[in-house]
């Protein structure tokens, strides 16, 4: 349910002028069925999908043209007590250098540069934070420049229920 409201959302409001817009990229989901509730902040964890579809519609975009239709595919599913979640696409994949530090907080006394290489609208520490400390979870990625990324996200819900306070 979070996640669907997430690519409502992305949908709405993602688009490059005279460019891709959300809409036109294919997103496969696959939620297994009778999936637990889990311990959490719906607004946000809403707020982690949409950063991760973000990234993933800007990586699509800076793919643009390309021989591959654009894919995201989003897989969620119950797996040793845990909520399980992959956040797939097909766009420009991340280099080493920014998979290392794609989760650290960043800042700089420099002019704003969109195509810097540590630009921190492309950085997901905010995301990573809420994930690892306010859920508990655990959050990785794994990634290849020509291929695409993949974003694992892991909430347990047995054992962090009664450790996540509200």
């Amino acid at each position: 349910e979070v996640m669907d409201h997430a690519l409502e959302m992305a949908e709405a409001t993602f688009a490059i002028p005279k460019g891709l817009k959300f809409s036109q990229i294919e997103v496969l989901r696959d939620y297994e069925e009778d999936l637990p509730q889990a311990p959490g902040f719906a607004s946000e964890l809403q707020q982690v999908f949409l950063s991760l579809l973000r990234h993933a519609f800007y990586a699509i975009a800076d793919n643009q043209p390309s021989t591959r239709s654009p894919i995201i595919s989003i897989k969620v599913l119950n797996c040793y007590d845990s909520l399980w979640i992959k956040v797939q696409h097909n766009g420009r994949g991340l280099s080493s250098k920014e998979q290392q530090f794609i989760f650290e907080p960043y800042f700089s006394n420099e002019p704003y540069n969109p195509g810097a290489e540590y630009d921190a609208g492309k950085r997901l520490s905010f995301s990573y934070f809420i994930i690892t400390e306010h859920h508990l979870g655990q959050m990785a990625l794994t990634s290849d420049p020509e291929i695409g990324t993949t974003f694992h996200i892991q909430l347990e819900y047995k054992y962090a229920a009664g450790r996540l306070k509200g």
